[in-house]
């Protein structure tokens, strides 16, 4: 099993906060496990991120929140590239984590969002292929 997806399914069962704005916890117990994550020799959070079955995460409730929480978390340009990278070729089947991160990361562009131009491009490409597929331009 994904790394990731552990911490999720304890944030799930333990019903740890994941809201990514709460003011009432600040979702810490969720925030600890991924920063452990990311401490771990080769920053396991950006490699088990990368290798996440997408179909797998969205199965979990709140998985947007959590999802946007981690990602927030990666502040290196290398980094958001190796994750956003290793889910492009299932994007067709997870449109609900497509539109996540074209929203909440890509629309920012290049300079206030962690990525290289090469993978926001490529990411506004499949974005785009999808919406025309699914008929949905606007």
């Amino acid at each position: 099993m994904n790394a990731f997806i552990d911490i999720l399914h304890q944030a799930h069962e333990g019903k740890w906060c994941v809201q990514p704005f709460c003011t009432t916890c600040g979702s810490m117990e969720y925030r600890n496990a991924l920063a452990e994550l990311a401490r771990q020799e080769g920053n396991q959070l950006v490699c088990t991120l990368a290798a996440l079955d997408l179909a797998e995460l969205t199965a979990y409730p709140d998985w947007d929140d959590a999802l946007r929480l981690a990602l927030d978390s990666i502040d290196r340009a290398d980094d958001m590239d190796a994750v956003l990278t290793g889910w492009l070729p299932q994007l067709e089947g997870n449109i609900r984590v497509a539109d996540l991160v074209l929203f909440n990361y890509v629309r920012r562009g290049a300079l206030f969002a962690p990525m290289s131009v090469e993978v926001l491009q490529q990411w506004r490409d499949k974005c785009g292929e999808l919406s025309k597929r699914a008929g949905d331009e606007h």
